[in-house]
């Protein structure tokens, strides 16, 4: 049997395998465990990862704790908190012939959402994305897999892994090229305008005193959308001001992915917005005809304008809304709801183009997808008082360059 307890900061490696093993008392440490004939069992141990296999691993009073897991019969979960499993995916020479000792067969990985149990206190998630495979002999290089040291379900997880990232890589490229199709023919578009624009003033010619001022005069330069950004989708940015002016849009659907620091100002009529995996953004969004959906954000400011509005995973939101039906949060924590409070030049008309009553908003009616359970730490939502009373925030319209119009 193998023992580790009351470790604290420690990189443990056992390369053997073993008839059962224990965990206990740990904290702040990587432990992987050779395989275990019967039952691997984990208890009281704070912010640890443990890679782990055996016919089962049991978890027990636990506090943000990875696990990187192969359990034949299954992972069970008591009074633990923030546990997230995920599949074996370590690989050291010899590790198959221990698999065959242990008596644990290695032609397949377990399906761990049909294999973890948990008590009603205990909240479990399984790792998604899927994690790389860490090959120990090979430190710091790119893994290669070989029969000695990879058990058969870790070399189909390799070609899966390998094939998922060569599809990634592929829709990248995909992407990219969308993006330089269309960035072709905006600058198509916007050179036509401009030689239009060109030819307007030699037929009207306009005397040197005319009262334009120079800075209207530069409002009027076509605007540029930014190479690395797509005209109704932009991912993976940071530190940026995103913009989308009057009209640019043409009530299609808006999509952002991946935003951190981000300030981003939509001016024009929309379909719909999807807002995924974005984290310390400010958000305005003008009257969308269908819904605004969140999943998976945090610690971001939206102002928005819709029919529907829907939260999913998200946690830390102040949403200052104009909803048309009963906006939901479902598995999302402290989401602050108030109403809408912001003006900017043309926005009755997107009101209306949207379909959208200015008398009928209800922000404060919540539907909570997730009333008292327990695997949702509360509180899930908050509105603000009766009768809370805002300042108008008078936002100026601006155009790709966040320059004003």
């Amino acid at each position: 049997a193998v023992l580790v307890e009351d470790c604290e900061g420690c990189d443990v490696e056992v390369r053997d395998h073993c008839a059962e093993a224990t965990v206990s008392g740990c904290r702040d440490c990587h432990i992987i465990l050779g395989p275990a004939a019967s039952v691997v069992a984990i208890s009281e141990c704070t912010n640890c990862t443990v890679t782990a296999a055996a016919d089962e691993i049991q978890i027990c009073g636990c506090d943000s704790l990875t696990v990187m897991a192969y359990a034949e019969t299954g992972v069970r979960v008591f009074s633990s908190t923030a546990v997230t499993v995920g599949p074996w995916a370590t690989a050291f020479s010899g590790l198959p012939e221990l698999f065959r000792r242990a008596g644990l067969p290695a032609d397949h990985l377990p399906d761990l959402g049909e294999v973890i149990t948990r008590d009603s206190t205990s909240t479990v998630t399984v790792m998604a994305p899927l994690p790389p495979v860490v090959d120990l002999d090979r430190s710091g290089e790119p893994p290669t897999p070989s029969p000695e040291s990879y058990p058969a379900f870790l070399l189909e997880y390799f070609q899966q892994q390998q094939a998922a990232e060569a599809e990634e890589a592929a829709q990248i490229q995909r992407e990219r090229e969308l993006l330089e199709e269309e960035q072709a023919r905006e600058a198509e578009k916007l050179k036509k305008q401009k030689e239009d624009e060109e030819a307007k003033k030699s037929e009207k010619a306009i005397p040197e005193s005319s009262s334009v001022a120079k800075g209207d005069e530069a409002a009027d330069e076509p605007q540029v959308l930014p190479s690395d950004e797509k005209l109704t989708f932009v991912r993976k940015l940071s530190h940026r001001t995103i913009v989308r002016p009057p009209g640019s849009l043409n009530s299609q659907q808006f999509a952002m992915d991946s935003l951190t620091h981000c300030t981003v100002k939509l001016f024009s009529a929309m379909d719909s917005v999807l807002i995924d995996d974005c984290y310390d953004c400010e958000i305005l969004i003008g009257p969308t005809t269908g819904s605004v959906m969140l999943r998976d954000c945090g610690r971001i400011t939206v102002t928005a304008a819709c029919q529907q509005l829907r939260t999913r995973g998200c946690t830390d939101l102040n949403l200052k809304l104009f909803c048309f039906t009963d906006p939901v949060v479902e598995s999302s924590t402290r989401v602050n709801f108030a109403t809408w409070n912001v003006a900017f030049c043309g926005l009755p008309a997107l009101f209306k183009e949207a379909r959208l009553d200015p008398a009928n908003n209800r922000y404060r009616n919540v539907f909570d997808f997730n009333k008292d359970d327990p695997a949702v730490p509360e509180p899930h939502f908050t509105v603000e008082p009766e009768g809370t009373v805002h300042e108008i925030e008078d936002v100026v319209v601006t155009g790709y360059a966040d320059r004003p119009l």
